[in-house]
């Protein structure tokens, strides 16, 4: 099944390129689309770095803002109008750093400049605050609001340009560009009846439409070297680094939040400005050298906080400081896991019943006196979970984000901690005082604690972790060690579970996380369905006698037709049946006749990874140590997590998000070095720190046949 020796081609990110046939090549891939998807490539040839290999670099380009970044360079918070800009990464990326295909066509400016007049709104106004930390009696740019002279334009103008449009000094064309546009604006002010804030606004509304403003550009400068490579400017450099790690500009100004704490407002940034040390690095430049990246890359990519002032323009303190982890990750750090994991996706994706087939359907609650409990047993709600609509409490989806978190600022054997830590992050059930009864409490007594009116709905917000003690506020009571023979590691935690389920508790969510981990784990190859040519991709219809193994079983395992592809999913999705597709781990399964309790038969969460499974070897393990007989899914994660395929998989994912680019044989001595950086203690942070300071990141090439349209 191997493709031809010499077949061209077209690589949908450049020119057309030579694709290698054999033993580096997976044999499904076998169709031009493939050529470009880089698990197809055997993964050994990626960590092969040879003595004379050339040295890295990476395509020039420029990268569209990203809604986040746009919202954050004017200061608001992400639910503000400007939040709600069009400049999100298309969804056929894999991730949303890529900046492949991704451009300003008609429709995102339509919807853009419908939303042009806010980015700027911190410049426009005397009283804005969100530029610099001042009252207005000692704003430097106060003699805007007057009859401004040339140096107080000047003043101005920089300021906008440097810590509020570009983060970086603008080059003259562009600086005289805008001057003559603020200079002609405040000619005409009088004449067209406008007050001073509505004439700036009409220029920095214009500057935001300045490809600059939109493009950060990663071309280089200079003569090529010997290897035809352009080496990026300190301030290209310093800008890629500091938007690899979090959503703002080197230098960004902080933002005022009127309602940012117990007395009323705060400033939510430092007193310089936001990353004020990769700036400071830019302008000596010491951002070029290696230890200088390697230091900025450890004190930015997260740490411990009780205040957790990361969060602070979008939350207010008193409520970060009660409700969320004290561990915090740089906002793409964050991004990073919650994308290679997808389980950003929870609060959306719709679950029926999601405690069917769990504990909770067979036990008797009263709904009268324990109110919240309904919200689980009506099928489609996880309570307070989804969107904190009822409160500060995290939702699900960053209760995995500060789990994360705790295991990459502890940054030991990361990966393995990743899929094998039993502690995890728990939302607090917020019980107040012991009780015996209602009389002894403001409002309610729930299973021996008050609580109150607004909080009893919290009271079960525990049970998709199988939690039903009380859970309290602080931070160390929210960290709950989970039984070892229940939860291990991200892939059984709640969220990603039910990211990768199915609609429908007997649905196909083995093929879903299967698939997930045969991508995603082990960055090997799966035909997409558009493959699939008079095949009908339906289960079998269920029943109270038919569990989703069994479905599965039935319209998938016994068609050769299918199993041609899904010999890479079933076998790793079969395990994850020991919990429900809403992540719930299950009590009871179907059985195939009718007991004494009904069609519950006992769960089944084994398997076996065959060496040799019968549609051939492309459905055999990638790493042969995995092949054999699993009884749970605890034991197969623990496998995974010992693992160098996994582990170099890891790697490649951490790559292509930080990099925005996919892996290429090219880049083999660059993933080498990250490995390396990797196992020295398994830290990740000295892993992304091997990325930044190679050369695949701070150098570029330019493709002479490139057109610009």
């Amino acid at each position: 099944m191997n493709l031809p020796d010499g077949l061209i081609v077209p690589d949908v990110r450049g020119p057309d390129v030579p694709v290698p046939s054999g033993p580096e090549w997976d044999p499904l891939c076998t169709g031009m689309q493939e050529a470009t998807d880089p698990n197809c490539f055997t993964q050994a040839l990626l960590f092969e770095c040879s003595a004379d290999a050339p040295p890295g670099s990476s395509p020039a380009r420029l990268r569209r803002i990203s809604r986040n970044e746009l919202t954050r360079a004017s200061g608001h918070r992400l639910t503000s109008t400007l939040g709600q800009n069009p400049f999100d990464a298309p969804p056929a990326l894999p991730y949303s750093s890529y900046d492949r295909g991704v451009t300003v066509d008609v429709t995102t400016l339509d919807l853009y400049l419908s939303v042009i007049n806010h980015p700027g709104t911190g410049w426009t106004g005397r009283d804005a605050g969100i530029r610099i930390r001042h009252t207005y009696e000692d704003d430097p740019y106060k003699c805007m609001w007057a009859t401004p002279d040339e140096p107080c334009k000047a003043l101005w103008l920089s300021g906008f340009i440097e810590d509020g449009l570009l983060f970086r000094p603008a080059t003259d064309d562009e600086y005289a560009d805008l001057e003559a546009l603020l200079d002609a604006a405040l000619d005409a002010e009088a004449s067209n009846g406008l007050e001073r804030q509505q004439t700036l606004s009409q220029v920095v509304s214009a500057a935001w439409l300045m490809p600059a403003a939109l493009f950060r550009q990663e071309l280089g400068a200079g003569p090529p070297d010997a290897h035809g490579r352009h080496r990026l400017t300190d301030w290209e450099l310093g800008k890629s680094l500091a938007y690899t790690l979090t959503e703002r500009g080197p230098g960004a100004t902080a933002s005022f939040h009127s309602a940012a704490g117990p007395g009323g407002s705060s400033w939510t940034g430092p007193a310089g400005g936001y990353l004020g040390d990769i700036e400071a690095a830019i302008e000596d430049g010491s951002i070029q050298e290696p230890q200088v990246l390697a230091q900025l890359v450890a004190q930015t990519i997260g740490g411990v906080d009780p205040e957790r002032n990361d969060l602070n323009v979008e939350l207010k303190l008193n409520e970060t400081r009660l409700y969320r982890g004290d561990y915090w990750l740089a906002p793409k750090i964050r991004d990073f896991f919650r994308e290679w994991l997808g389980y950003a996706s929870f609060p959306t994706d719709f679950k029926d019943t999601i405690t069917a087939t769990t504990k909770y359907t067979l036990q008797s609650f009263d709904p009268n006196s324990l109110p919240g409990y309904s919200d689980y047993t009506a099928g489609a709600s996880y309570g307070n979970l989804r969107s904190g609509y009822y409160g500060a409490e995290p939702t699900m989806v960053e209760q995995l984000d500060d789990m994360i978190a705790r295991i990459v600022v502890e940054d030991e054997d990361v990966f393995r901690e990743l899929l094998t830590t039993r502690r995890f992050f728990l939302p607090s059930t917020s019980p107040g005082a012991p009780c015996t009864d209602d009389s002894e409490c403001s409002s309610v007594c729930l299973s021996g604690r008050c609580y109150s009116s607004s909080w009893k709905s919290k009271r079960f917000v525990t049970l998709p972790y199988g939690v039903e003690d009380h859970v309290d506020q602080t931070d160390e009571a929210r960290w709950v060690t989970l039984p070892p023979d229940e939860r291990a590691g991200v892939l059984t935690h709640p969220a990603w579970l039910a990211a990768h389920g199915d609609f429908f508790e007997d649905g196909p969510s083995i093929v879903h996380r299967g698939k997930w981990i045969r991508e995603k784990l082990f960055c090997q190859y799966i035909p997409p369905l558009t493959k699939v040519q008079g095949i009908e991709a339906m289960l079998e219809p269920g029943g109270p006698d038919t569990s989703a193994r069994k479905r599965v079983e039935e319209s998938i395992e016994a068609r050769s037709e299918c199993m041609f592809c899904h010999v890479r999913m079933n076998s790793l999705g079969f395990a994850f049946e020991a919990y429900n597709h809403a992540g719930f781990l299950r009590a009871w399964d179907h059985a195939a006749e009718d007991g004494a309790n009904g069609f519950q038969g006992p769960v089944d969460g084994s398997t076996t990874l065959d060496a040799e499974p019968a549609m051939g070897p492309q459905g055999a393990m990638p790493d042969p140590a995995l092949h054999g007989e699993y009884s749970s899914p605890i034991e197969l994660v623990e496998a995974f997590s010992t693992s160098q395929v996994a582990k170099r998989c890891f790697i490649r994912q951490t790559f292509r998000y930080f990099a925005g680019r996919d892996e290429e044989l090219a880049d083999a001595c660059t993933l080498d070095r990250m490995e390396t950086a990797y196992d020295e203690r398994g830290s990740f942070s000295d892993m992304l720190a091997a990325l930044v300071t190679s050369d695949t990141f701070r150098y570029r090439t330019h493709n002479p046949d490139a057109v610009c349209e």
